[in-house]
């Protein structure tokens, strides 16, 4: 992707950070399953759910604090205990399946020895789902909640008798609820419906989601569109998985997300396409270089490669740069605050000094000073924005680009910006509004034309995305990623003898680039052209000897590697 930067001082290159999950993280669960319910019909598999939720959790390393069929005093003190043991975590989950209800809006759980006979009983028999979430966001950086708890509940009936003419007021199912940053609500159905129970050991949603979570490799996202699908397969359309985040990464449930692939050594058959892709969605986003240094070990050059390549080359460079300039540009920004207090170019200038030194707090503190002097500062909202991509605040990144392009609505960069995090988020259709936004404003902007058919690409839309990358050439002839771009989208199509074509001008244009001549080797082996496919990988070696794709590709074909 490419990004446009602030005017003055150029903040650090487009980086989201998700590393792989860190080891030493404390992950703490709460699972709740209530199935015998002392004023209403037992629930079947509630008590199921949660055991084997719970037993699940526990396999992935998570401390689990696990109760079935608590009443109100029971289910209090286990929320106790769950805040206690959430202090100083990384990550908290809760996992709830039996009955719940909303009432204003506000959604409650039930536990299994109320009655709601009386309209009071909402305060004093219920817990309220939002406490729960509070605790948690207070304690750990990231949340997720399961709610399995929108089954038909008869006790809703009493209350509703018990509240005569503000019985309105109670809805069917659970009530949207908004997550906090770094919070994921996960619902068994769309908000307001009501789910159905399972005929089996365990619920249409519990069950797919528990075999999901135990898959490696999976982020949260991925596991929960498998289960969305499982959910509308076993109930025919009638029910549809549902969840509302803020997450400020992709989250991994199994602990080491890159190292769970299977890499290139561990396949006789070379390793896939989906591997290679895989590993670097959980690694490309790193500001660490190890976590470079481990694909390229575990990939070699794999379409990837050249990418991880130039990550870990910026991240060194930028490890070594001197930094008297951005030293130098702080020292004049304070002198200007010092003669001028209120200046909100000179609070800007030193954020952008402070994000070039990394220092992302002190940046984020003196935009949001510039633009308290200057509501109107679009440059302020843009800085900033590009400043909390950085620390992974992408919902704050996307509001201040939302402000700068509100003030300055015929300033491509906002919009340009903006698709990158929505692209990033695996967002396109978004993505592909803001580049277009964009491309009307600059219409002859290669780069831009190129990021809009990366995304078309992502959604496998080929045609359009082939359409932007020779738009793209048509303004810049010579811009490789364009070209790269266009050839992947023809072997996306199998239209191999194109896609050489556009690797052949890319290759003459970046005759050092690794990863084209894989591409071009791939395009080559797929149409069974063994020598030029065996000559691709051979070159690729020559230009990197530590690559581990190009021999296995080789292997794979039955040739030697040099």
């Amino acid at each position: 992707m490419v990004r446009i930067f602030a005017h003055v001082i150029v903040l650090s290159v487009w980086v989201f950070v998700s590393a792989p999950i860190a080891l030493a993280e404390k992950r703490v669960a709460l699972v709740i399953g209530n199935s015998a319910y002392k004023h209403a019909a037992e629930l079947e598999n509630p008590k199921n759910d949660a055991a084997d939720m719970a037993a699940t959790l526990k396999s992935l390393g998570l401390t689990v604090i696990e109760g079935i069929n608590l009443d109100k005093a029971s289910l209090d003190r286990t929320i106790r205990d769950f805040s206690v043991a959430l202090s100083g975590a990384d990550v908290g989950v809760f996992f709830y399946a039996g009955h719940g209800l909303q009432v204003n809006g506000v959604n409650y759980l039930v536990p299994v020895d109320a009655e709601l006979s009386t309209a009071v009983a909402l305060e004093f028999e219920m817990v309220r789902l939002d406490l729960i979430q509070r605790i948690m966001e207070a304690e750990a950086k990231t949340n997720i909640l399961f709610l399995d708890a929108c089954r038909n509940n008869p006790l809703s009936r009493n209350l509703a008798r018990a509240m005569g003419t503000r019985s309105a007021a109670i809805g069917k199912g659970l009530a949207a609820a908004e997550s906090g940053v770094g919070t994921l609500i996960s619902y068994s159905t769309q908000p307001g419906n009501v789910a159905l129970d399972g005929a089996g050991r365990n619920s249409p949603y519990t069950g797919p989601l528990i075999k999901a979570l135990a898959q490696p490799g999976e982020d949260l996202i991925s596991i929960l569109t498998t289960v969305r699908n499982a959910v509308l397969v076993a109930t025919a359309d009638k029910q549809i998985p549902w969840e509302n985040h803020a997450l400020r990464s992709r989250f991994y449930f199994t602990p080491a997300a890159l190292a769970s692939v299977q890499t290139p050594a561990a396949s006789a058959a070379g390793p896939s396409v989906a591997d290679a892709e895989r590993a670097w969605s959980a690694a490309k986003d790193s500001g660490d270089a190890m976590v470079f240094e481990s694909f390229l070990r575990r990939f070699g050059d794999s379409f990837y490669a050249d990418l991880a390549k130039s990550r870990l080359a910026d991240i060194n460079r930028k490890a070594s740069a001197p930094s008297a300039g951005l030293e130098r540009a702080i020292v004049e920004a304070n002198s200007a605050i010092e003669l001028a207090p209120r200046s909100a170019i000179a609070y800007r200038n030193r954020g952008v000094a402070y994000a070039g030194k990394k220092d992302y707090r002190r940046a984020v503190a003196d935009f949001a000073t510039a633009i308290e002097l200057d509501p109107k500062y679009s440059n302020a909202y843009f800085a900033r924005g590009n400043a909390y991509v950085e620390i992974k605040d992408n919902e704050r990144a996307l509001a201040d680009f939302d402000s700068a392009s509100t003030l300055e609505p015929k300033w491509p960069g906002p919009y340009i910006n903006r698709g990158n995090v929505h692209h990033e988020k695996l967002d396109y259709a978004r993505a592909i509004a803001d580049y277009s936004k964009a491309i009307e404003l600059n219409p002859k902007s290669a780069s831009t034309l190129t990021n809009r058919g990366n995304s078309y690409r992502s959604k496998k839309d080929f045609d359009l995305a082939i359409a932007d990358y020779t738009k793209a050439l048509e303004f810049d002839s010579k811009y490789g990623g364009a070209l790269r771009g266009r050839g992947l989208a023809h072997t996306d199509k199998k239209e191999f003898e194109t896609a050489i074509k556009d690797f052949d001008t890319a290759i003459g244009l970046e005759p050092q680039l690794v990863a084209t001549y894989l591409h071009r080797g791939w395009a080559n082996e797929q149409k069974k052209d063994i020598d030029k496919a065996a000559a691709d990988y051979t070159k690729a070696i020559e230009l990197d000897p530590k690559n581990t794709y190009a021999p296995e590709a080789l292997k794979r074909i039955g040739r030697s590697a040099p």
